[in-house]
């Protein structure tokens, strides 16, 4: 049995996932290929009962799911199984950057959540333009969203430029509310300040923890993080 491409995967988790895991792999199979995806093998199958089990509604690779699994929490949020992925359909910009040039390609969001989402890219001269770009995981894009005043960048996740619709995965560089991107009202924010104390007045570990927070908030919020103080 041939490799089954991220996107043949992903789409297998979708079937696996609707059927709450009472589904056998030769039926996914047939599931798949009758719509024109191909077959995943059981070390597939076993690694859509180890996501669930996580708490994943949305497919990562097995690679990620490793990473998630041995990595800080907050050092690559779109990795934790908390942040839901959601079906969507909206228009969007992105504009892949290497060294020297830029591609920018309209394409379709098809699924979104607060860390990322997933682009659908369809058009068949868009898919040449992509394929002679040649855009590779952890190239800078930025996204534009018609209803949003600023654009948001992030990286590639995850590409596939054999299947169509061509897929590329993102990640944000800071958490994007859902409904800002789905045109509903956000929840306000408010202000919170604590204070951290050691029993053991250890200020080494203070600073730690500190340190650790402070890189959490940078990432939720950008730029802009001055309110977290160490006290010894």
């Amino acid at each position: 049995m041939a490799n089954a491409t991220y996107r043949d995967a992903r789409a297998g988790f979708v079937i696996y996932f609707g059927h709450h895991g009472a589904i056998s792999r030769e039926e996914i199979n047939a599931l798949l290929q009758a719509d024109g995806y191909g077959p995943v093998a059981q070390r597939t199958m076993t690694h859509y009962k180890n996501l669930v089990a996580a708490g994943f509604n949305r497919y990562i690779s097995t690679n990620r799911f490793d990473v998630a699994r041995a990595s800080r929490a907050y050092d690559r949020m779109s990795n934790l199984s908390r942040y839901k992925y959601r079906r969507t359909s909206k228009d969007v910009v992105v504009t892949f950057a290497k060294q020297t040039r830029i591609l920018e390609m309209h394409g379709k969001l098809v699924e979104t959540g607060d860390v990322g989402g997933i682009v659908e890219f369809s058009d068949e001269q868009a898919i040449e333009e992509i394929l002679d770009f040649n855009p590779s995981v952890r190239d800078s894009v930025t996204l534009y969203y018609s209803n949003l005043e600023n654009e948001v960048n992030g990286a590639i996740l995850t590409i596939d430029t054999i299947s169509r619709p061509v897929l590329v995965e993102f990640e944000y560089d800071r958490l994007v509310s859902v409904s800002e991107i789905e045109d509903k009202a956000a929840l306000p924010f408010r202000r919170v300040r604590f204070n951290l104390l050691s029993d053991e007045e250890n200020s080494v570990k203070i600073d730690i923890i500190g340190r650790r927070l402070y890189h959490f908030w940078l990432f939720t919020f950008g730029g802009g993080v001055g309110g977290v103080r160490v006290r010894g």
